[in-house]
């Protein structure tokens, strides 16, 4: 049992090693390429906002909480 939470902590052979990196580049590259992806969505909704000069306090708003 010691041996075994051993490896999952600290992987060492290379099969754990493999699949220690595709777990976390599966659980973190998703996350990044969201968060990156729905700044430039809200950085493009706020330049929209911002050159339709009809509601301005509401494009302040909305770039406010897209960053």
């Amino acid at each position: 049992m010691v041996a075994s939470s051993g490896t999952l902590l600290f992987p060492t052979s290379i099969l754990t090693q493999a699949t220690w990196r595709t777990l976390t580049a599966g659980l973190f590259l998703p996350v990044t390429y969201s968060l990156s992806l729905s700044r430039k969505l809200g950085i493009a909704f706020f330049h929209l906002r911002t050159f339709s000069d009809t509601v301005p306090k509401r494009s302040r708003v909305m770039f406010r909480f897209s960053n």
